[in-house]
């Protein structure tokens, strides 16, 4: 009984049978990933590093401890050495990239992913994230949600269909291990471009995976942000960061941006990424944001932004001057280069969120001929004249006097196609739900996640799901929180970030679907510095506006709500844009629907990091009275607790001396 079958039988059968047919004409597309820690900076038993451009390293002996003999890395050896941003230290790896390698398919393929785990003491999961996995939740590679985790020295392959089309990603998605550099992009490319693409995109070769660099590793990281705090070597502690909007922003301090892996830090020289162009020619890029926590504004100097993409989704393309990335988002741009003056070079920024600090991941845009060097270019200058256009900023706006103007997502209008997921329909039924993205503690109504002890799908009886309480609304509670919602429910999801915790950001991530972004609500804010929140003097945390559209019931923090009377927002019922990552703004709210056709146990989380692991998630149980017809493949890997029978230990040591014969 294929997944095909039970759908064609419901309202998706166009979809179906075209998907169908891709799925006849498709390739098979394997890779083999060996996930293994790897040092940056190593070349053989030596260390290497910089100087004017050229890599170096020392046949030092730690046995005798000589420095030795300076000697230049063969250039057919230095695409070997792991570089990062020039900074000596150990990261687990795929194939000993950072990023890992690129998955680039065309839809419909059928992709195999061999992983092997070569890392000493972690398991690991990988989860390909934007990928649909209609019928195929078990290789959603979340772990002890879809699948027990890998262990070291085990393999696992996953098989799936690359559905949709579009800019994705892959990482891990096993406790915190994401942001040490266990990532890449996921490209499914379309059989035939659309017509946009083609206009836009002569040439559609530039990937730009962005992330933040940390100098140790992720569980340090958490255990210092959970405890006393980061401390400068002086002994200061370090401040927690604002926003333009005023909120909290910055909580674990990063050491480099990079732009696919690269960056430099502290003077290392190490190289940045140099994207080539061709003047005249449109060039596209596609971007992905695999960071830890910030949210990113991509801009490049000199050069307009013509943004049509996100998430895989193409829309009416919007002119700006920028397009702010959220963890776990993608965004497609195009760019002319037409620029005639100066030498050539330009800086590619993805800046961060942060107000007054300077902090960016770089690149170097590259027209022929330009000399070899950086760039001394800068920002494009915002005016009243020339107004600058921010794209999916993650707050209402920007100070008035800055000349900057905030566009929301849900204002763009989707470019529909074949394949695209059945929309809802607005004159039948829609059930909505109210889920709170809150902090103290980290959690979604209250509800701290409590992860299973098995997965689910394949483990029922062993997963030991910790039940919600209905006490849980008014005392935060750690449960295993789930939705059930049966086969073709029209779903609204009322994601808000409202009540006495809503002081950050929280972009929305959902497994095994795509959805439709009906509408953003932002709180209220100054006209004249844009401030969504203030700090009063010596406090822990700001103090945030709420919208006025959200009733939060009292003594819930907000994990009962609904809308206020008369406050209901106008949403977006023609062709909205279709997403699987948005961001719930500081004191507001971002309405979402999707129809539920996809049987399964799926994720719904927060993609910042470490909000994840701490609680902020929970599962959405899909169609149940459907997914015995899709069990896990034959010989899936189980997982569990155990506890011996009481006399286990007696029974043995009777049995061994009747053996010995004492």
């Amino acid at each position: 009984y294929s997944f095909c079958t039970l759908l064609t039988a419901g309202s998706m059968r166009t979809t179906c049978l075209a998907l169908c047919m891709l799925a006849a004409q498709a390739a098979v597309v394997e890779y083999d990933f060996v996930v293994e820690n790897t040092l940056v900076m190593q070349y053989g038993q030596y260390k290497a590093y910089f100087r004017d451009g050229v890599m170096y390293y020392k046949n030092s002996s730690s046995n005798t401890g000589a420095n030795g003999m300076e000697l230049k890395v063969p250039e057919a050896d230095v695409a070997k050495v792991l570089v990062v941003d020039g900074f000596y230290r150990a990261v687990p790896t795929v194939n000993g990239q950072v990023p890992g390698p690129a998955i680039i398919v065309t839809e419909g393929d059928e992709v195999v992913v061999r992983m092997t785990n070569k890392l000493e003491n972690q398991p690991v999961t990988l989860h390909w994230h934007g990928m649909y996995q209609r019928g195929s939740n078990f290789m959603d590679g979340v772990s002890q949600i879809t699948q027990c985790p890998t262990l070291p020295g085990q393999s696992f392959t996953y098989r799936f269909i690359a559905e949709p089309v579009g800019t994705h990603s892959w990482h891990s998605h096993h406790g915190i291990q994401r942001p040490d550099g266990l990532f890449g992009p996921l490209i499914v490319k379309e059989k035939t471009p659309s017509f946009t693409r083609s206009v836009l995109c002569k040439h559609d070769n530039f990937l730009m995976t962005l992330s933040l660099w940390y100098h140790q590793s992720t569980p340090d990281v958490y255990h210092k942000r959970l405890g006393p705090g980061f401390f400068s070597p002086s002994g200061d502690i370090y401040k927690w960061g604002r926003s333009v909007d005023g909120k909290l922003v910055s909580e674990i301090p990063f050491k480099t941006g990079l732009v696919n892996g690269k960056g430099r830090f502290n003077g290392t020289q190490a190289p940045y990424e140099v994207y080539n162009v061709v003047p005249g020619d449109t060039h596209c890029f596609r971007i992905v944001n695999a960071g830890l926590a910030q949210s990113l504004r991509v801009s490049i100097d000199g050069h307009e932004l013509q943004v049509f993409a996100s998430d895989g989704f193409e829309f009416q393309t919007v002119t700006a001057e920028s397009v702010v990335v959220n963890p776990g988002e993608s965004y497609d741009i195009s760019i002319l280069p037409n620029v005639t003056t100066g030498d050539g070079n330009f800086w590619v920024r993805a800046r961060t969120m942060e107000e007054g600090a300077d902090h960016e991941a770089l690149a170097i845009l590259r027209y022929p001929s330009a000399p070899v060097k950086d760039p001394v270019t800068t920002r494009t200058s915002c005016t009243a004249a020339t107004p600058c256009n921010v794209l999916n900023c993650p707050f209402p706006a920007y100070a008035a006097d800055s000349f900057q103007t905030c566009q929301s997502i849900h204002t763009v209008r989707n470019m529909p196609r074949a394949g695209d997921p059945t929309r809802v329909d607005p004159t039948k039924p829609i059930e909505t739900y109210f889920l709170n993205f809150g902090f103290s503690p980290l959690s979604i109504n209250n509800r701290q996640f409590a992860t299973p002890h098995a997965p689910p799908g394949s483990q029922p009886d062993a997963a030991k799901f910790v039940p919600c309480e209905e006490s849980c609304d008014t005392t935060p509670c750690v449960c295993t929180h789930h939705l059930n919602i049966t086969y073709g429910t029209q779903v609204q999801f009322v994601f808000t970030n409202t009540g006495p915790h809503g002081y950050g950001m929280h972009p929305a991530h959902f497994h095994g679907h795509s959805f439709e972004v009906m509408y953003i609500g932002y709180p209220p804010y100054d006209p004249v510095t844009g401030h969504v929140c203030e700090w009063p003097a010596g406090a822990p945390h700001p103090t945030c506006r709420s919208t006025l559209d959200i009733a939060c019931k009292e003594g819930t923090a907000c994990a009962v709500a609904s809308w206020a009377p008369g406050r209901e927002p106008p949403l977006n019922n023609t062709q909205a844009p279709l997403k699987d990552t948005v961001i719930v703004p500081p004191g507001g709210y971002a309405v979402v629907r999707y129809v539920a056709d996809n049987p399964g146990y799926w994720h719904l989380h927060c993609h910042m990091a470490h909000h994840q692991f701490y609680g902020l998630s929970m599962i959405i149980n899909e169609a149940p009275e459907h997914q015995a017809q899709f069990p896990a493949p034959p010989g899936f890997p189980k997982c569990g607790d155990f506890e011996p029978p009481q006399n286990y230990a007696s029974t043995s040591r009777d049995k061994w001396a009747s053996m010995a014969g004492l």
